[in-house]
């Protein structure tokens, strides 16, 4: 208490800045990859570039590829099971059409 007291009044501290992990260089590196790629994952993206995103995790790249970039993520659906009888009939109606020739085909969306 005795340091508390007259006029000693203790000062606030600084909260702590968080630094910024990635420059305009290195998002804009991280559209350029997306871009070639779209189906290109946050891993891939950072091993590839291991030079310019070292200090940045995979969560924090993820976050900012989504919020600054505005990417949204998608996951593929799974190609629906053909069975056999599927495939049979696909094959015939491949054979009656084959020799369809361009009006036919007009009257089809």
């Amino acid at each position: 208490m005795a340091e508390l007291s007259g006029n000693n009044i203790p000062t606030k501290k600084n909260p702590p800045r968080n630094t910024c992990k990635t420059s305009v260089r290195t998002m804009g590196m991280v559209h350029l990859e997306i871009e070639r790629n779209p189906q290109v994952s946050v891993r891939e993206i950072m091993e590839d570039n291991l030079g310019l995103l070292i200090n940045v995790s995979v969560w924090t790249l993820s976050r900012l590829i989504h919020d600054d970039l505005q990417y949204l993520s998608y996951a593929v659906r799974p190609k629906p099971v053909v069975i056999v009888a599927q495939q049979e009939e696909r094959l015939a109606f491949c054979e009656r059409m084959k020799d369809w020739t361009i009006e036919p085909w007009s009257g089809v969306l």
